[in-house]
């Protein structure tokens, strides 16, 4: 049975098959102007969309308008959420769907780009770090013009822009465990929607529909932000451990504190 590298055709070159980190050098990436521009136009985004949320939506209706912001960075925070899970399950869909069909992702030159390969942190995985720093940076405005920004909110702010900055600038974690971590962002549209319905009080009105939405957000939050990570933390570290590669104890740490 031939290889990979004996079947692939002439002048593709497949990425390095290894489990450790990758320096920036040795991955496709954006240059710092245009990851800034992303980040900053992102966070700008996000903060046009909770402007029109409050413009069309809640300064129409008594009930939110009474609650000022919190309504409309509740709707920007699950719009935010929709978006970055939803790339980050892409990645992980097809990805998965490469492995399990035989295909190595790095023969395609666009796949092996979009880091589908497993390893190298990619354009589409690092996109996704890009969206979510400038999100966090939305979020942490709306938290303090709400008052709603205490010491462990600042706290979960500090260590998500830390983490996805060094993932960025200092180690690139494999691309897989960087889009499980941002996974986790789909268990956010319950949550908020949660609240929504209590601080609009439609939790009494609509019982069934709050228990219904309460029960996904904890399904969504234990399996997301509870089993998965630990699973793979472990794994990581027992692999470490077992076989001595070098990059399990970075991929850890950006796994615990962003999740």
């Amino acid at each position: 049975m031939l290889t990979p590298e004996e079947w692939v055709p002439t002048g593709w070159r497949l990425p390095p098959r290894t489990d450790q980190c990758f320096s920036s050098r040795d991955r496709a990436s954006l240059d710092p102007v245009a990851r800034c521009a992303v980040i900053l136009g992102y966070a700008a985004g996000c903060f046009l969309l909770e402007a029109s949320f409050r413009w069309t939506i809640t300064s129409r209706n008594k009930a939110l308008k009474a609650l000022g912001g919190v309504p409309s960075s509740r709707l920007t925070s699950i719009a935010s959420s929709i978006v970055i899970g939803a790339l980050a399950s892409i990645y992980l869909v097809v990805e998965s769907t490469c492995t399990s069909s035989g295909l190595h992702p790095g023969l395609s030159p666009i796949l092996s780009t979009l880091g589908l390969d497993g390893q190298r942190l990619g354009q589409l995985p690092e996109l996704v770090l890009l969206l979510m720093l400038g999100y966090i940076l939305t979020d942490t405005y709306l938290d303090v013009r709400n008052g709603e920004l205490d010491g462990k909110m600042f706290l979960h702010h500090a260590m998500g822009i830390v983490s996805d900055t060094l993932a960025l600038v200092a180690y690139a974690p494999p691309a897989r465990i960087a889009m499980l971590v941002h996974i986790a962002e789909l268990s956010n549209p319950s949550l908020h929607f949660s609240k929504l319905l209590m601080d609009t009080g439609l939790n009494k009105t609509f019982p069934r529909l709050y228990t219904l939405v309460g029960a996904s957000f904890v399904l969504l939050f234990f399996l997301l932000r509870v089993v998965s990570p630990g699973f793979i933390v472990a794994s990581l570290l027992t692999r470490r451990t077992r076989e001595g590669f070098r990059g399990e104890w970075a991929d850890a740490h950006h796994m615990t504190i962003t999740v």
